[in-house]
Order: C-alpha cells, then structure tokens, then sequence
C-alpha cells in the first residue's frame, strides 16, 4: 500500500497562518485588530462607512443590471427618444455656433 501526501506551499502558509492565529500570540493580534477596527469606526470620518456605501451602492447596480437592465434601457432609450426632436437639434446646434 502506497501513501501520497502532497503538500502545496498555499496549504503550508495556512497552516502557519491558522497556528499563530490559535496562539497568544494570535490572541494579540486579534486584540490589536479589534481595537483598531473599534478606533476606526468611532471616529468623526469613518473610513468604513465609506467602504459599506460602496459596497451596498455595487450591490444595487448589479442587481438592477442584472434583473431589471433591459427595461431599465427600454425606458431611458424611450424617454431620450421623446426630448430628441428636431427642435431641440437645431437649439443645441445654435448653441454650439454661439459659443464659436
């Protein structure tokens, strides 16, 4: 009976990562990160809430790109459709002429 143990180096840094996590000294750094973290967020400009914004903001736009993107196109192309006129051509070219 033949036993084959592979190792890959990604495995070997997660199991150091995970030894030193479960140590004091990972406990430290635990600590540390916490109250860093608790810093952070108390301050008058919480960088994180920055990162939750842009976060939930990319959560959205995915959702409506994704569920709602081609009635969302419909509408705006249809709207866009109804200010385009040829009225309204002529005053933007005028405009563009005035500002020569």
């Amino acid at each position: 009976m033949e036993l084959n143990v592979n190792i890959n180096p990604e495995q070997i840094n997660k199991m150091v990562a995970d030894a030193v996590l479960e140590s004091a000294l990972g406990d430290a750094v635990k600590k540390v990160i916490n109250e860093q973290v608790k810093k952070l967020s108390n301050t008058y400009n919480n960088p994180l809430d920055s990162v939750v914004q842009q976060h939930i903001a990319s959560m959205v736009r995915n959702t409506l790109v994704t569920e709602y993107g081609d009635e969302l196109k419909e509408k705006v192309h249809k709207a866009v459709a109804e200010k385009i006129t040829n009225e309204f051509v002529d005053k933007i070219i005028e405009a563009g002429f005035r500002q020569f």
